[in-house]
């Protein structure tokens, strides 16, 4: 059985001090979000179009680990303005 240790023992057991004590955790686990990098949440959401044209974002890591966008796939960005990405709210672009 999984235990937590609670702050404190708010009866003291008469000392007048609380303690910590272990007691058994109920009920469900608390729910983490699992944490989706940006590609895989598009390619989640887009997934004809990235069997097509791969993965939308070019991610760099720095010396401390963090990650940043270094380029990004236009192709697959128009793409998603398509049939493929959005049928119902169709991008038309017009030349003036």
């Amino acid at each position: 059985m999984k235990t937590r240790t609670s702050i404190k023992n708010l009866s003291g057991n008469g000392t007048g001090r609380g303690e910590a004590v272990d007691l058994p955790i109920t009920g469900p686990e608390p729910h983490k979000p699992k944490f989706l990098s940006p590609n895989a949440w598009f390619a989640k959401q887009f997934p004809k179009i990235h069997a097509q044209y791969g993965n939308p974002i070019a991610l760099k890591q720095n010396r401390d680990g963090d990650f940043a966008v270094d380029d990004i796939s236009e192709d697959f960005f128009a793409a998603a303005l398509g049939e493929h990405g959005c049928p119902r709210a169709l991008v038309v672009a017009e030349r003036a």
